[in-house]
């Protein structure tokens, strides 16, 4: 189909430099110049009406085998996996931006590096000021799940003669420049790339991919992953990853591509009209306003830690279409296994969730007794959590000041620091009625008292 077009293509470069103005030529010749114009202009037409929808189909199949190819690594099965708690992106977003101490670099993104007995982490890596200069330190973040106690933000530094990073200016401060010459025929994604510390040393990690499959479909694998650490490169290939270097270093571009080919799961029709496949909860579509939403920092490819210690992306998945209703769980572990595509994992609920907006809906109406929605308290994330259940993350900035539970059947159940639902009111302590104006009083204030508390993180009750 392609070498059809590119022969039509041809065809018709070769055809408009024969077409001539007649009053450029002799006026015996004129006539004949339009009959040949005439002919011309014909076969052009004909090429272009021939080339123009070939390469469109053509262009079609290919990107439907890319998907195809990759729709290939999707299974399924009827177990919904559990993960471990953590604390919202947003919240160690704005950590990151306000506790780099006496650091001063400009920050490069934040990344979830998570192991079996730190879930709860993210880094950053932070750039050094100036011309030609590389990074300055990795940041390691770890915030509480609920309040502002026991936050901390420490920094290993890179030693100031390390002059490698990604984009740099030149081949002395560029890291791709050298990497490029070690792998020539990989390629990376910047946002795949981050940092963590293994003790005082900062350790730089970019995943790599390659291109795998037959020209023209073609698409993106997993190709090890380059290290940078001690101001040495070193690159590994995809099963020969050290367990030492923790992380995602699958790239998420490649799990993010995964999940969006599952409309290409069945028939080509059905990829054409959107058929088949999944949609993703919680994404915002381009015709709507994403400030105040949950998830609107980070909706897709969640990394968690399973409770078995295996680190995925995870995605809360609905079906094509205008319905918002959660019906599945995607996920794919965030380490390289091998050459290939990891599995990507779909586990369906056996019953359809509410969408994630209709969960806040529910948590705004059946908590509005909570004094913080007026100061400007929301929804920060809702993620996976235990036994299909969503966590559901409350507060403001830097600080979760409630968390809550979405069960598969809708309820919403409050949590205190350590995941323990509080214990029910005792008999008769419920009903305001049989209590004096006094004790009221009484009673609100240590319930007000109580909350901010809680909300500044030094709740009596914490863990």
């Amino acid at each position: 189909m392609i070498l059809f077009a590119l022969v039509a293509a041809a065809w018709l470069i070769w055809v408009i430099p024969h077409l001539k103005e007649p009053k450029h030529v002799p006026p015996e010749t004129r006539e004949l110049q339009a009959e040949i114009n005439k002919t011309y202009t014909r076969r052009a037409w004909v090429s272009f009406g021939i080339t123009a929808p070939a390469l469109a189909l053509a262009w079609v199949l290919i990107w439907w085998g890319q998907q195809v190819q990759l729709a290939n690594s999707y299974t399924s099965e009827a177990t919904v996996p559990s993960y471990e708690y953590r604390a919202p992106f947003v919240v160690a977003e704005q950590l990151a931006n306000r506790d780099l101490d006496d650091v001063i670099g400009d920050r490069a993104g934040v990344h979830a590096v998570q192991t079996e007995k730190t879930p709860n982490q993210y880094t950053s890596l932070v750039i050094r000021r100036g011309i030609f200069e590389g990074y300055e330190p990795v940041q390691m973040i770890q915030s509480p799940l609920v309040g502002a106690k026991n936050q901390t933000s420490n920094a290993c530094r890179f030693d100031p003669a390390h002059k490698l990073r990604l984009g740099g200016w030149a081949p002395t401060d560029n890291l791709g420049y050298w990497l490029s010459f070690q792998r020539p025929f990989s390629f990376w994604d910047n946002e795949d790339a981050y940092g963590f510390c293994d003790g005082d040393e900062p350790v730089v990690v970019v995943p790599l991919k390659r291109l795998g499959g037959f020209w023209p479909v073609v698409t993106e694998h997993p190709d090890g992953a380059a290290v940078y650490r001690g101001g040495r490169l070193t690159v590994y290939g995809a099963g020969e990853i050290p367990s030492e270097i923790v992380g995602p270093t699958y790239p998420r571009s490649i799990a993010a591509a995964q999940r969006s080919s599952s409309v290409a799961s069945a028939s080509f029709m059905d990829w054409i009209f959107k058929r088949a496949g999944y949609d993703t909860a919680g994404e915002t579509r381009d015709d709507e306003d994403s400030s105040g939403e949950p998830n609107a920092a980070n909706a897709l490819d969640f990394s968690l830690i399973s409770n078995g210690g295996k680190g995925e992306y995870v995605t809360a998945l609905t079906p094509v279409g205008v319905s918002e209703s959660v019906v599945a769980l995607g996920h794919v572990s965030n380490r390289q296994e091998g050459p290939g595509l990891n599995p990507y994992v779909v586990s369906r609920y056996p019953e359809a969730l509410p969408a994630l907006s209709t969960s806040e809906n529910r948590i705004r109406s059946g908590f509005n007794q909570l004094p913080s929605w007026a100061s400007g308290m929301r929804v920060m994330e809702i993620t996976p959590a235990a036994d299909g259940n969503y966590v559901v993350s409350i507060g403001q900035n830097q600080v979760v000041t409630y968390r809550m539970v979405i069960a598969q059947n809708g309820a919403v159940s409050l949590l205190d620091q350590v995941g323990a639902a509080p214990a029910p009111p005792k008999e008769g302590e419920g009903d305001p009625t049989k209590l004096s104006t006094e004790e009221v009083q009484r009673r609100i204030k240590e319930y007000i008292d109580e909350l901010a508390k809680r909300a500044d993180g030094y709740s009596d009750n914490a863990a």
